[in-house]
C-alpha cells in the first residue's frame, strides 16, 4: 500500500475547502489507526468505540465529515484510478521446431515432426522439404 504523500494529501484535502480535514494531524492518524484497525481485525471494537467517541466529543458536527474522508481514503487505497485491467493471457515462448520458433498460451510442448530422414535432407535443401510438408 504504498501511496505517495501528494496522493494522500490531496484525497484528504478535496477539491473544495467544505471537503477539507479539520482534524489535527495527530487526531486524524488516531482515527487513521483505528479505522485501519477495524479493517483489519487489530483493534478491538471497545478501543474503537473509545477513540471515536473522544474525538466525536472533541470534535462535534465536524466529526462525521472527517471520518467519512479518512473512511473512504483508506476503503480506495490500492484501488485502480481507472483504464482497463490488464488480464489478457501472455503468450510463452514456445520453444523451436522445424528451425522455427513458437508460442504458446495454455501450455504444452512443440514437437518436431521430422523423421531422422527429413532432418537430414532439410540440412541440404530446406526447398524440397517444404515442398514435401506442403508449407
Amino acid at each position: 500500500m504504498a501511496t505517495s504523500i501528494k496522493a494522500v494529501y490531496e484525497s484528504l484535502m478535496g477539491n473544495n475547502e467544505e471537503e477539507a480535514i479539520t482534524f489535527s494531524a495527530a487526531d486524524e492518524i488516531k482515527m487513521r489507526d483505528i479505522l485501519m484497525g477495524i479493517k483489519d481485525g487489530s483493534v478491538s471494537p471497545k478501543e474503537a468505540k473509545k477513540g471515536q467517541s473522544e474525538l466525536k466529543e472533541k470534535y462535534g458536527k465536524e466529526y462525521g465529515s472527517n471520518r467519512r474522508l479518512i473512511g473512504n481514503t483508506i476503503a480506495n487505497a490500492g484501488k485502480a484510478k481507472g483504464g482497463l485491467a490488464n488480464n489478457k493471457t501472455k503468450m510463452m515462448r514456445g520453444g523451436t521446431a522445424n528451425g522455427k520458433e513458437h508460442m504458446y498460451s495454455a501450455g504444452g510442448n512443440v514437437t518436431d515432426n521430422l523423421s531422422p530422414g527429413l532432418k537430414a535432407l532439410n540440412k541440404t535443401r530446406p526447398d524440397v522439404v517444404k515442398k514435401i510438408l506442403g508449407k
